[in-house]
């Protein structure tokens, strides 16, 4: 099984616009979405606005584009902050 890294071993500075090839729409709310769960993940707490608010379309089209069901990738947010 292959290990995620550590929120401490990932850098989110935008020292590499090359990674990410999307842009527009869909490229903001990317980077929107990953800073927040880094956050998360890296401090053990979340405000829940962004992430948690089931009312949040961005946080679901996000998940939508990546194939990822909101509510699964909610509740693994939550499981990784708890551990």
């Amino acid at each position: 099984m292959i290990k995620a890294p550590t929120p401490d071993e990932i850098e989110y500075e935008d020292s590499d616009d090359e990674a990410l090839p999307v842009s527009g729409v869909y490229g903001l709310w990317l980077k929107v979405t990953l800073l927040s769960v880094l956050h998360c993940l890296k401090y053990r707490t979340c405000s829940g606005q962004f992430i948690f608010d089931r009312d949040n379309i961005f946080f679901d089209f996000v998940c939508d584009e990546l194939g990822l069901d909101p509510e699964r990738a909610r509740q693994k947010i939550k499981e990784a902050i708890k551990n």
